[in-house]
């Protein structure tokens, strides 16, 4: 059997077609999707379910691949901000931490009937405020 080298395999035209028909095939649902550049719409042979319009197609990981990369992507775009001005990605630790206090102190003058810091849109008493 003759090996090809990996440069030859990835820059193939088999491998171009394959990343065409795996992005065709995607629903609407993912096409529009705010996330999608980091999943693309994950391996075809996870797309089990059906969207909430009824194609099929979709990833079972999607609700959680959208969670998560909603969640990181402040810090990400902080991070690479950092990077680009040649400073450490780990600062943003500090960011971080200055959030969390301005949020815990946020949460120390809320009243009850207050909207809730965290910006659900709840009051505090039936958000945040009922951990209390």
């Amino acid at each position: 059997m003759k090996q090809r080298p990996l440069l030859a395999m990835v820059n193939s035209q088999q491998q171009y077609q394959f990343g065409q028909a795996k992005r065709d095939s995607l629903p609407l649902y993912c096409r529009e999707c705010p996330v999608r550049f980091v999943c693309n719409g994950g391996c075809p042979k996870n797309r089990i379910l059906y969207t909430p319009d009824g194609e099929p197609g979709l990833i079972y990981l999607c609700d959680g691949y959208k969670s998560l990369f909603t969640h990181i992507d402040q810090p990400m775009r902080r991070m690479a901000a950092e990077l680009r001005a040649e400073r450490s990605p780990a600062n943003i630790m500090y960011f971080l931490a200055q959030e969390e206090h301005e949020l815990q102190r946020r949460f120390a003058h809320a009243g009850r009937n207050d909207p809730c810091p965290c910006g659900s849109g709840r009051k505090f008493k039936k958000c945040h405020g009922s951990q209390s």
